[in-house]
């Protein structure tokens, strides 16, 4: 094609790149990494029941950026590199707690119920 320059680096095709001695680029990273407690307590006391419940939990997704050849002029055909505007890291948190109580009153029939509250870091 006249006028247009194609460079293969690892079989991947980026158009418009004149690169010499490159045989791979750093195309970014995406990351996502959590850590989850869970802690459930119950007791009984004869016909009533009692369970508590409470969890943490803390999530992080980062971008990061791409060595330039991996984006520029739409970089690789396949899978163009992370730009530096796409380049982020974010971090969430999230408690809940659950509170149950049953009442046994024959081996036929129990009454239960059940309570929870939820609360996340970047909304309610």
């Amino acid at each position: 094609m006249e006028g247009t320059r194609f460079i293969i680096l690892g079989n991947i095709l980026i158009p418009s790149l004149v690169v010499s001695n490159l045989t791979f680029f750093y195309s970014g990273a995406y990351v996502f990494s959590n850590i989850k407690v869970n802690i459930d307590v119950s007791r009984s006391f004869g016909a009533v029941s009692i369970r508590l419940g409470i969890k943490g939990r803390q999530e992080k997704f980062d971008i990061t950026e791409g060595q330039e050849e991996s984006y520029v002029d739409g970089g690789a055909q396949s899978f163009p590199g992370s730009q530096p505007s796409k380049e982020l890291s974010k971090t969430r948190s999230n408690i809940a707690s659950c509170l149950t109580l049953d009442l046994d009153i024959s081996d036929d029939f129990l009454i239960g119920g059940a309570a929870g509250y939820e609360n996340y870091s970047d909304f309610g």
